[in-house]
């Protein structure tokens, strides 16, 4: 079988709602491939208590931030989001953001070649979608060499 995995960000301990929202809805439309939360070191232990009670895997990570002053507060965790690289356990990772809601089976998305972005138009799933192979180095780099934004994507 193949070792895929979707993954989200959770980047704040206000987004659990939304990460529980995503995994049953995964769950829901029977894909068959486990979701991997990214939780940075700064997620309180009553959040991670709510992974934990729900049986959601998680994989914990030095939280990473945008240092400019132009990026929003709330989206200078979504940097961590690249921590996605770091799961070399897998040959396939689909990152959906944490506020996305999945109505239909999506696990076809892994037959498309890595490095593919998706994006939602009226009707169908929203929010930031990108297929990739995981790589280290590649992870490395991103977080040695970027620290500006200007929105979530």
């Amino acid at each position: 079988m193949n070792k895929y995995c979707y993954t989200t960000l959770l980047g704040t301990d206000d987004y659990i709602f939304g990460v529980l929202g995503l995994y049953y809805s995964l769950k829901k439309v029977h894909s068959k491939y486990p979701l991997i939360v990214i939780v940075p070191d700064n997620i309180s232990d009553k959040t991670l208590s709510i992974l934990e009670k729900n049986n959601i895997l998680y994989k914990q990570v030095k939280n990473r931030t945008f240092s400019d002053n132009i990026c929003q507060i709330n989206y200078k965790s979504t940097l961590n989001k690249f921590h996605c690289f770091d799961l070399i356990e897998y040959e396939k990772v689909l990152f959906l953001d944490a506020d996305v809601v999945v109505y239909k089976n999506i696990d076809y998305y892994f037959l498309l070649t890595p490095f593919s972005a998706f994006r939602g138009y009226a009707g169908t799933i929203t929010g930031g979608i990108f297929l990739i192979k995981p790589e280290k180095d590649f992870a490395k780099k991103i977080f040695e060499e970027y620290s500006h934004c200007e929105n979530d994507e």
